[in-house]
């Protein structure tokens, strides 16, 4: 599946380069073209002083970037450039990225090229403040306060101050979820003697709710203040997780991670709370004080000598936290293992192609292995001639399977059980030869967003499915938007802040889903 034009995501930080308009630099760029621009204030129509402007690409398998700071009129000039394509960005502290920007097309120099035309500009950020407090009113110090966007993406991140007060800035224009997360320690119960009882604060969503989808968002605007978001926190039951780890070899010492799925995701890992704990010397685990939600638990004896790869590790156990604890889980180590297999395909091109170019190559035919739980380095193996491959030494769990030229995996074979779709689950080890069968047809999907006033322009839709990234594009003009090449399988699309639907993409499927948004 390809990305959208998620313009508001290309302001990427790096180290400056000591080349500034107006300013002494270090030694000159070699060649002769240049480029120059303005840089203005999308609210107020005023140039912008000191704005960072940044073109970047690569030369001699290195990344160059040539760099210059905006004057008083919001200028720029940047000469002495070499003919090449170059990507650019904007940025200065307080603003964002405008969408209007059209930073997705690369600036194309030829040499003694003069760009003179560059217009680009800056939103004046936003920013969200407000107190959190208890239910009896009383602040609360050091309480971690973040926002989710429209996609769910975790923005920003401050700690209250002894008055309960946060402040987060820095804001794109749009509806952001506020939420306070007590800063408490996974430790057990305290044990009290006076009759008094301790209690357990969850993670609550502004206005006062435990469940995202609940939370109300908040409206920023370009360079608006939303003041008075005050959030009362919720108390709730202190949830356990307990269980074993078997298989631990005598003298090791096992440790379990536990790996959140993001706060009000249900479709990926990773972004939410990571805890990671050692275990008894029966095997024996628990976790305390966990926030309501899908986890995934996984065990391992990490110390084994040869690296990564050799050491002891179970498959991941998901499990859904909610009002009562967890007992009883088993988590059982193996050592890593071999597999093997074939790959087909749909047609038998797919397997053997051959690219045209000065003269006639086959492809680089790999495939790989991705945990989906703690990614890490894929697990790589070559395919030989007769389509055949070995992965060795794979730990036990969950895995996305990949192809290097261009094809997806279309369904997966273990043993005797197929599966549609590129995951590999071997929790339990290798049960059996795997097929891996590959294809290139794949759907789109396209529609019209409305709101209350009709089609709406530049409206943010989102596409997302369990173990795949999250894929953003914006509508047009006439509210329409459009998903090309994506793969075949479930997935849950939304627009703006409107609720995500369910769909079905299938291979060479033009679906057409038309969304509401809010």
């Amino acid at each position: 599946m390809r990305a959208g034009n998620n313009k508001l995501g290309l302001l990427i930080l790096f180290s400056l380069a000591p080349i500034a308009s107006g300013q002494t630099a270090g030694p000159r760029a070699s060649g002769t073209a240049s480029v120059s621009g303005v840089v203005t204030n999308t609210v107020t129509g005023a140039p912008i002083l000191r704005a960072h402007v940044r073109l970047q690409h690569f030369a001699n398998g290195a990344q160059e970037s040539y760099v210059a700071l905006t004057n008083a009129e919001g200028k720029f000039a940047l000469d002495h450039l070499p003919a090449g394509s170059y990507g650019i960005t904007v940025e200065k502290t307080g603003f964002v990225a405008s969408p209007d920007n059209d930073l997705n097309s690369p600036v194309e120099l030829g040499a003694s090229d003069k760009n003179d035309t560059l217009k680009l500009a800056l939103i004046p950020g936003g920013s969200i403040a407000g107190r959190i407090l208890d239910p009896e009113g009383e602040p609360v110090a050091e309480c971690s306060v973040g926002l989710q966007s429209s996609e769910g993406v975790g923005v920003g991140g401050v700690q209250t101050d002894d008055r309960g007060t946060f402040r987060i800035g820095g804001l794109a224009p749009g509806k952001y979820r506020v939420v306070a997360s007590p800063n408490q320690l996974p430790l057990p119960p305290e044990i009290r003697t006076d009759g008094t009882k301790e209690v357990h604060f969850g993670r609550t969503y502004f206005p006062g709710v435990l469940d995202s989808k609940s939370a109300q968002r908040v409206q920023v605007g370009p360079g608006a203040e939303v003041s008075g978001i005050e959030i009362h926190l919720v108390a709730t039951p202190m949830i356990s997780v307990s269980g074993k780890v078997t298989g631990i070899p005598d003298g090791s010492r096992a440790e379990v991670g536990l790996q959140e799925a993001a706060p009000g995701s249900d479709v990926t890992f990773g972004g939410g709370t990571f805890q990671q704990g050692l275990v008894k010397g029966d095997g024996s685990f628990h976790f305390w004080r966990l926030e309501p939600g899908r986890y995934s638990l996984s065990g391992a004896v990490p110390n084994q000598g040869g690296g990564f790869q050799n050491r002891l590790q179970s498959g991941p156990v998901e499990i859904q936290v909610a009002a009562s604890d967890i007992e009883g889980i088993e988590l059982r180590l193996m050592g890593p293992f071999d597999i093997s297999g074939q790959v087909t395909a749909d047609d038998a091109e797919i397997l053997h192609p051959h690219f045209t170019g000065e003269e006639k190559h086959a492809p680089h035919r790999q495939i790989a292995l991705r945990n989906v739980h703690i990614g890490g380095m894929p697990i790589q193996g070559e395919i030989a001639d007769d389509d055949s491959f070995t992965l060795e030494k794979v730990l036990p769990g969950r895995y996305r399977v990949s192809v290097f030229w261009g094809p997806y995996v279309k369904s997966v074979r273990l043993g005797s059980n197929e599966t549609e779709g590129d995951i590999l689950d071997v929790s339990n080890g290798a049960a059996g030869p795997v097929t891996f069968t590959l294809s290139v047809q794949t759907g789109s999907i396209s529609g019209t967003v409305s709101d209350a006033n009709g089609p709406a322009a530049g409206a943010q839709v989102t596409l997302s499915a369990e173990m795949h990234p999250l894929e953003t594009t914006m509508t047009d003009k006439d509210g329409k938007y459009q998903f090309e090449s994506v793969q075949p399988g479930k997935y849950k699309i939304a627009a703006g802040d409107g609720d995500p639907e369910n769909i079905v993409v299938r291979g060479g499927e033009k679906l057409t889903k038309d969304l509401t948004g809010r």
